[in-house]
């Protein structure tokens, strides 16, 4: 599941919110918008820019349009981000605010760590920026530009703009500011021109509060931390992270590198517990409760295409031998320590061609170290490097997912067993002093990286099961750049996600047609009145786009069969007997936020490119997807969306309640797996007769107060509940590797 974070106080119709994590809060708690309204501003751009608070500043990365094969090779990125990566570096020190500034550091700490006070910046194309009016971007704002095309472009904009925009560009012109010359002073200086000359647009009390604000705007002192400041992309994001924490790091060693791996591991395992024990320092408050816990550990590592990986036939090839090899090394790597035999080096010597592809690689590299940087920087979060080496654990990944799509049930009974030795070559992958760090601070984890993370085993659980974890996917580039830059919270009464679309594309004939329906009947009688479910079927491609853009509905579920990519770059959805690639919908779509996908292989775990169905569904703008890595049954799918709903009506308002704040989306998914994966092993060891007749009730009882209480160790207490009813649980087999179908088909 991919997520990211803005803010929205509820959702107009036809409205498609940019990346976003929702929170869900009650109703009664809800404050008002308090939306503050000026000339030109409709109540659309409030919602859907999120420029409700005119204090915020909003930062635009504007680059010039690029084709699709124009984009780097290995990655795909636009090669407008490597001309503002200094641009990113520079965001990490710049104030979300204008008040930010005159904020106690550490109180403004816990705010980040809490969720709150996020940077709201946004990567654009330039002819995307010439549709949009200031109003609609926010009241104060700042634009960073790397070309003499998009400075000229972003500047004829500005120009045409009620409000003086800052320029701030490393193409030299008289309207632009240098990037060596932007500081906090300047952003001081241009936000009190902004509200001294355009206050009168906003109400006296902002305005007032403001100026004073910006009067009082002084560079912080940085606390100094013994931790040397060591050139490499495997620290950086956490060097990005402490500089916006008000640290100062120590000695700097330029270009640092190493041939010993531990090395890199303790260099990365040093810079983390860094961030940690600042976390740890200033703590937390009360204001917290009114924010959602951000993920503290963010894992990382960057990827290649999966087509990319490919060793391919150099033979006829009009790449140089050293070009080939030195490609062959990217795809190999395994290890952040480069080695290079004699042979290779004097291959390199005698030819300059494979410098570009090198460049082009660590071009992509440093485009994600900084974007992640930065998105860890705004929660106070410890980035933990990874190793290549777990971009190689796909062949046991194919192994497993064709074992489980087999016909012949004899041969599925290995499932167990691949998931074992996946699950093992990914811990040997990561390394256990990564884990031991995971397992010692614990989640929320977010991930990026294309690596199936979500497995990796803690303490005999998968992670995703363990600590509640979101994804973002390494490639493509762009797609990854867009889901990491920053939002505020989307937050909204839960009882507002309670209305859901559900869009069959089942033919008539079909034998799963009927599951999802008589799933939903079910619900109704169960929670009578609570839901309003809009179920259509829909036979063709326009019908769909109609439903979907028809409905005010914030969740989409889609019941239907799923084609995963077959090499040849589609993977779709099966609508009226064809296979519809949801990116080619992207003009004619308004794509709801939420989007939880009923159908075999959306994302799936062997795909052969990132051309998945969940891909696409965030590239047309859904905030999160729940999509399938592996098939899944119409009967199972159906039982898993009756689960889903029937958690958001009761399990939602009684975590809200027990926890005192606000729930995340990434909460309430990972409570729906685990509390899922635990009905199923009990209602297995009932049936087997292992557990009397209505303990398993008990049992599941004890484990929702255990889920309720966010406890990490919630599998040791369904396996422990068995005592009190005689029964040893853990006598039985049924960890979780013998229930592949639940935590992995629904990542």
């Amino acid at each position: 599941m991919a997520e990211k974070s803005s803010e929205l106080h509820g959702l107009e119709q036809g409205q498609s919110p940019g990346p976003t994590e929702a929170t869900l809060r009650p109703a009664d708690r809800m404050p008002s918008p308090d939306l503050i309204s000026w000339p030109g501003r409709s109540p659309e751009a409030n919602q859907a820019y999120g420029i409700s608070d005119p204090l915020r500043i909003t930062y635009l990365l504007v680059m010039e349009d690029e084709r699709l094969d124009r984009m780097t090779a290995f990655q795909g990125f636009g090669r407008g981000w490597w001309l503002l990566i200094w641009a990113l570096y520079q965001l990490a020190e710049l104030p979300a605010q204008v008040l930010e500034p005159t904020w106690p550091l550490d109180s403004l700490l816990r705010q980040r760590i809490g969720g709150a006070s996020g940077l709201s910046w946004m990567p654009i194309m330039a002819s995307a920026l010439d549709s949009l009016m200031l109003d609609e971007v926010g009241f104060c704002v700042v634009m960073f530009t790397g070309t003499e095309p998009a400075a000229r472009r972003a500047a004829a904009w500005a120009a045409r703009q009620p409000r003086p925009v800052l320029h701030v560009s490393s193409i030299a012109t008289p309207r632009t500011m240098t990037p060596d010359a932007m500081n906090l002073i300047v952003l001081r200086d241009h936000c009190r021109a902004v509200y001294q000359a355009h206050g009168g647009e906003i109400s006296p009390d902002r305005r007032a509060r403001a100026l004073e604000a910006i009067e009082a705007w002084t560079p912080r002192q940085p606390v100094s931390i013994d931790l040397d400041e060591l050139g490499h992309n495997c620290t950086t994001p956490n060097h990005m992270v402490l500089r916006r924490a008000g640290r100062s790091l120590g000695e700097g060693i330029p270009h640092w590198s190493s041939i010993d791996e531990d090395a890199y591991t303790a260099a990365i395992l040093a810079s983390a517990t860094a961030v940690m024990d600042v976390r740890k320092a200033v703590g937390t408050s009360n204001v917290n409760r009114l924010f959602v816990p951000l993920p503290k550990i963010v894992l990382t590592e960057p990827a290649l295409f999966r087509f990319a990986y490919g060793r391919g036939d150099s033979r006829g090839t009009s790449l140089a031998p050293a070009t080939v090899m030195m490609i062959r090394r990217m795809q190999q790597q395994k290890g952040l320590a480069h080695l290079i035999e004699p042979k290779q080096l004097s291959m390199l010597e005698h030819d300059g061609e494979w410098q570009g592809a090198v460049a082009e690689r660590q071009t992509e590299t440093a485009v994600q170290t900084a974007g992640v940087g930065l998105m860890a920087a705004q929660s106070c979060a410890a980035v933990v490097r990874l190793r290549p080496e777990v971009n190689h654990v796909f062949p046991r990944l194919s192994e497993f997912a064709r074992n489980i799509r087999a016909v012949n049930p004899h041969a599925r009974a290995k499932s167990p067993q691949l998931l074992q030795r996946l699950q093992d070559a990914l811990a040997r992958a990561v390394g256990p002093e990564r884990i031991d760090f995971v397992r010692r601070y614990g989640g929320p984890v977010r991930i990026v990286s294309d690596a199936p993370l979500e497995l990796l085993p803690i303490d005999g659980l998968p992670l995703a099961l363990r600590y509640d974890t979101s994804r973002i996917n390494a490639t493509p580039g762009n797609l990854m750049m867009g889901e990491l830059a920053g939002r505020v919270p989307i937050t909204v009464d839960y009882r507002d996600l309670l209305h859901v679309l559900v869009v069959s594309s089942f033919n008539e004939d079909d034998q799963l047609r009927d599951f999802m329906r008589e799933a939903l009947d079910q619900l109704e009688e169960v929670r009578p009145g609570e839901f309003t479910i809009d179920f259509r079927r829909v036979t063709t491609v326009d019908e769909f786009v109609e439903v979907v853009n028809g409905s005010t509905a914030p969740i989409m579920i889609f019941d239907g069969h799923g084609v995963q990519d077959d090499g040849r770059g589609l993977g779709g959805l099966r609508i009226g007997g064809q296979t519809v690639d949801i990116w080619r919908l992207r003009d004619r779509m308004r794509c709801p936020p939420i989007v939880i996908l009923s159908a075999c292989d959306t994302h799936g775990l062997d795909a052969p490119s990132h051309s998945t169905v969940g891909n696409s569904f965030l590239a047309v703008g859904a905030s999160t997807v729940l999509a399938t890595v592996l098939p899944v049954g119409g009967r199972e799918g159906a039982l898993f969306i009756y689960r889903a709903l029937l958690h958001l009506a009761g399990f939602v308002p009684a975590a809200i309640e027990v926890r005192m704040r606000l729930i995340s989306w990434t909460e309430v998914m990972a409570g729906v797996l685990r509390l899922s994966l635990a009905k199923d092993v009990l209602d297995h060891l009932t049936r087997r007769g292992v557990l009397p007749d209505e303990s398993d009730r008990a049992i599941f009882r004890g484990v929702l107060r255990s889920v309720l209480d966010a406890d990490s160790d919630w599998f040791e207490t369904m396996m422990g509940s068995g005592h009190r009813t005689g029964t040893d649980i853990r006598s039985h087999d049924c960890h979780p590797k013998r229930w592949p179908s639940l935590p992995l088909r629904w990542p």
